[in-house]
């Protein structure tokens, strides 16, 4: 697990690991339930359509495909945490924007803190958890 320094002393130690489909906090509960509901409406639209336009109904359901693919890939992107007991204990958290990397990833994220500034987005990462 690697460290860093950050101009103020504290020591943080950096992890990389893929995310986790659990839904343990509130905003992964906010963010699922939302992929839920988007998934049932156009699940609606697919049943409204097939009725009316097989057309529109295969273009439906193309775009459901494609809905649910992004969503199940995006959980393949690693997720960098950094975190320090302090004095203050902070948390960070990034998620990659592509899915390979993880060394080079924390490396950034290690240059942001050791820079003073671990609420950035150093490039490659997303802040996700200040």
């Amino acid at each position: 697990m690697p460290e860093a320094k950050s101009p103020d002393g504290r020591v943080w130690k950096i992890e990389s690991h893929r995310q986790t489909l659990g839904l343990g906090s509130r905003a992964a509960k906010n963010f699922h339930l939302g992929n839920v509901i988007v998934t049932l409406i156009l699940v609606v639209i697919i049943i409204f359509f097939v009725r009316r336009s097989t057309a529109i109904a295969i273009i439906t359901g193309i775009l459901l495909l494609i809905w649910l693919f992004e969503r199940g890939t995006s959980y393949f992107k690693p997720k960098i945490d950094a975190t320090t007991e302090g004095p203050p204990k902070q948390h960070v958290g990034w998620v990659a924007t592509n899915r390979f990397g993880h060394k080079e990833l924390e490396k950034r994220a290690a240059e942001a803190i050791e820079r003073g500034d671990p609420a950035s987005e150093p490039p490659g990462l997303r802040l996700v958890e200040l």
